[in-house]
């Protein structure tokens, strides 16, 4: 399983959570080609807290919510790109950090990678937390005895549309 965060806005949440499938063909035309649909940052390639700070201004901050994906699922579903963003200007130690895991050493924007994907819903995409941004507390974290159950129920709609 891999962890990705996505930044939303209520209504993206209230619909992904009443389990409709969430659509999304924009291409986004920045200076890197390749980033279409919805956004995901990878959680072992990009910390929470610089993804926020990066998406300041760019997109709707209501909620972060972090999803269990299936290795499967991320390499046949999802996209590598590549995304321009505006680099943190917190303080000097978040900016290095920021610049270091990019591919342009610029001090007003920096690349991240991202993963990018036209269609999802909860049959692939498992909520894991859930993070209302002005609370500094989860709203909603999966158990380990919920993770189990909802993999073990994946697995057995698979099997039984096999």
């Amino acid at each position: 399983m891999r962890r990705f965060i996505r930044f939303m806005s209520e209504m993206e949440l209230e619909r992904f959570l009443k389990g409709d499938e969430l659509v999304n063909e924009t291409v986004h035309n920045g200076r890197i080609k390749g980033s279409f649909g919805f956004c995901f940052f990878d959680v072992d390639q990009i910390d929470p807290i610089t993804a926020q700070h990066a998406l300041a201004g760019i997109a709707t901050e209501d909620y972060m919510v972090e999803f269990l994906v299936s290795d499967e699922v991320a390499e046949k579903c999802l996209t590598k790109s590549r995304g321009v963003y505006s680099i943190p200007k917190k303080s000097k130690i978040e900016r290095e950090k920021v610049t270091e895991n990019t591919l342009l050493d610029n001090q007003d924007v920096c690349i991240l990678p991202e993963y990018c994907i036209k269609k999802y819903d909860r049959a692939t995409f498992m909520p894991y937390q859930i993070w209302h941004l002005m609370m500094s507390l989860p709203v909603f974290a999966a158990s380990n005895e919920f993770s189990k159950t909802m993999i073990a129920t994946r697995q057995k709609i698979k099997e039984d549309e096999q």
